[in-house]
């Protein structure tokens, strides 16, 4: 598979059931713009089922607040400094 740009990756999710591949691509659409859920395909003769996920690393997700980083801390020029 061929990625045009950076910070765009495709992302094969696999995992031993319906419900943990559906909470995986719940948590990543929560830090990043993707394609949302993807269709689930389970492969005959094989355990688990898999999914396929598009992402742009540049875009937070777009309910995210812009002005929290990833582990929550505030990083807008307006926000308080340290208390």
């Amino acid at each position: 598979m061929y990625v045009a740009e950076p910070d765009l990756t495709v992302l094969d999710i696999t995992a031993a059931d319906q419900a943990t591949a559906l909470a995986v691509m719940a948590a990543l659409d929560r830090l990043w713009a993707t394609s949302g859920t993807g269709t689930l395909r389970r492969v005959p003769g094989e355990a688990g089922v898999g999914a396929r996920l598009y992402a742009d690393l540049r875009r937070p997700a777009p309910f995210r607040s812009p002005g929290l980083r990833r582990g929550g801390r505030q990083d807008h020029p307006m926000a308080p400094g340290p208390a």
